[in-house]
């Protein structure tokens, strides 16, 4: 069973890269696209920086795990590919954002124009900022003073009315 998590876990990201690539457009599937990436952020925040997948791995390997407590630990992954490791986590995530997730989630709006320029570069500039936050990539003095203050929270409430504004629009084109 934990095997299985962990491969349905991989084949996540590599059906938001193939898709694009293998797939021409298409209105319907592209709106999918779209809003799975939504989705995904929706996960992010409201699951502290984790995705449910690894969260429920860690939560059925170990009851007693809290939510947010070792999000750059994908077990999950690890259990079926040992070189998973939290560090090169770090990496890969932030580079599959980057590299890859912004740019194709850019050329999917292009090809099928389902969202506003200033909506999906909004979006996308939310995800790279929301992925920096959550996993703590960044000072951790800045992020102790944001806690502090409770603007992550106040990012987060904006980001997620924001994302439920997009889901909206793009379903309702």
């Amino acid at each position: 069973m934990y095997k299985i998590i962990g491969a349905l876990h991989l084949l996540l990201p590599l059906y938001q890269i193939i898709y694009p690539l293998l797939f021409s457009a298409n209105k319907l599937g592209d709106k999918i696209y779209i809003a799975l990436f939504i989705i995904i952020l929706l996960n992010w925040i409201l699951f502290k920086g984790e995705c449910y997948i690894s969260y429920l791995y860690k939560k059925m390997k170990d009851p007693q795990y809290v939510m947010g407590s070792n999000v750059l630990d994908l077990a999950d992954m690890k259990h079926v590919f040992g070189f998973m490791t939290p560090k090169f986590t770090e990496i890969f995530f932030l580079v599959l954002q980057i590299i890859f997730y912004a740019p194709l989630i850019y050329y999917i709006n292009y090809r099928s124009q389902l969202l506003g320029y200033p909506e999906i570069f909004a979006f996308i500039f939310f995800q790279i900022i929301t992925l920096l936050r959550l996993r703590k990539y960044y000072n951790k003095d800045l992020f102790a003073f944001m806690e502090k203050y409770n603007l992550n929270y106040s990012i987060n409430l904006f980001i997620i009315i924001f994302l439920v504004y997009l889901l909206f629009k793009l379903f309702r084109i």
